[in-house]
């Protein structure tokens, strides 16, 4: 917190955007009132992003990840502070860490085999070089290349990077990690099928 505050006094706000993103996970699940105060006093409730953290894998440290009679108990919690909160914007804050909690309470329980797009259109570059196609995606069976003896170009367009896609779109239960994503991008597919002529090997 210190090293926040000593950024935030040596940049010019009116110049550059600070926006913060928390990961809610076990440890931080009721945390709302401090982490409320502390945005406010930094002048960062309309740049606060909180995300919600999910058990996508066997590398995953699962005790991060609360259960599902945690989630509860901090929703049961977090209810009755909304229900007598006055002051406008520490309601809104609240109501988007309980949108959040509902979001983790879903992903205990999902499996979603739908499309994901995001390889076509994005990419990681981690700070050794290595390009990855998702940042969840972080250990070297999805390396597709590294930027420091390839081009981004070769790597983008790579054997591993379209064969990585075609996995993801033919057979996402293959992938471990992506099976347990929230990511489902059917309503994306549907709306611009008409490129594809009308086809698609997705579900959707």
């Amino acid at each position: 917190m210190q090293n926040i505050e000593l950024l935030l006094s040596k940049i010019d706000r009116k110049r550059t955007t600070v926006r913060m993103l928390c990961v809610l996970q076990t440890l931080n699940l009721e945390h709302y009132q401090e982490m409320f105060e502390l945005v406010k006093k930094w002048g960062l409730l309309d740049n606060f992003v909180l995300a919600t953290i999910f058990n996508y894998g066997p590398y995953y440290n699962k005790d991060v990840v609360p259960d599902l009679e945690k989630v509860n108990k901090a929703l049961d919690a977090l209810e009755k502070e909304i229900s007598r909160c006055v002051q406008e914007d520490k309601s809104k804050f609240l109501k988007s860490w309980r949108q959040e909690l509902l979001n983790l309470k879903y992903m205990q329980t999902m499996r979603v085999t739908g499309p994901c797009l995001l390889p076509w259109y994005s990419t990681y570059i981690k700070v050794n070089g290595d390009v990855i196609p998702c940042c969840y995606l972080e250990n070297e069976d999805f390396v597709m290349g590294n930027i420091t003896s390839s081009s981004f170009a070769e790597i983008w367009n790579g054997a591993k990077y379209r064969e990585f896609r075609r996995i993801l779109r033919d057979n996402r239960p293959v992938l471990k990690k992506c099976v347990a994503c929230w990511n489902d991008q059917g309503s994306l597919v549907k709306k611009y099928i008409f490129f594809a002529l009308g086809k698609t090997k997705w579900k959707v």
